[in-house]
C-alpha cells in the first residue's frame, strides 16, 4: 500500500515497543505529530484513532472488564494467526470504500503482527 505500507512500518518499529514499556507519554506524542499535519487523510485518522484507543486501554488495563487489547496480549500465538487474518480480512473488505474503517483494522491487524513477532 506504498506510503500507508512505511506508516505500518515506522508504527510496528516505533510505537508499538513504547506501549510495551508503557511509555504513554511518548507513544501520545508520535499520535500527536501525525495527527497535527494538515494533509491527514481519512486512512490516516482512522490509524491512528486505533492507536489512541490501544493506549487509552492499555493506561486502563488494570480496569474490569479488561479492554480487548489485554486479551489479545494474552493469546497463543495460533490465535493470534488467526485474529491477525480477521483484521485483515476486515480491512480488505473496507479498503477503498470507507478508507478510516479499513485503516483502523489495519491498526489492529500492525499490533497482532507485533505481537507474534515479539513473540518468536
Amino acid at each position: 500500500r506504498g506510503p500507508r505500507a512505511r506508516l505500518s512500518l515506522k508504527i510496528i518499529e516505533e510505537f508499538f515497543p513504547l506501549l510495551e514499556k508503557k511509555r504513554w507519554k511518548k507513544a501520545k506524542s508520535i499520535l500527536k505529530q501525525v495527527t497535527q499535519k494538515k494533509d491527514v487523510d481519512e486512512w490516516t485518522k482512522g490509524y491512528f484513532h486505533a492507536l489512541n484507543g490501544m493506549v487509552v486501554s492499555l493506561k486502563m488495563s488494570d480496569v474490569s472488564p479488561k479492554p480487548y487489547i489485554v486479551r489479545l496480549k494474552q493469546f497463543s500465538n495460533k490465535k493470534l494467526q488467526e485474529v491477525k487474518k480477521e483484521f485483515n480480512d476486515f480491512s480488505n473488505l473496507l479498503d477503498g470504500q470507507r478508507e478510516f474503517d479499513a485503516a483502523y483494522f489495519q491498526a489492529w491487524e500492525d499490533f497482532t503482527r507485533y505481537m507474534i513477532q515479539s513473540d518468536d
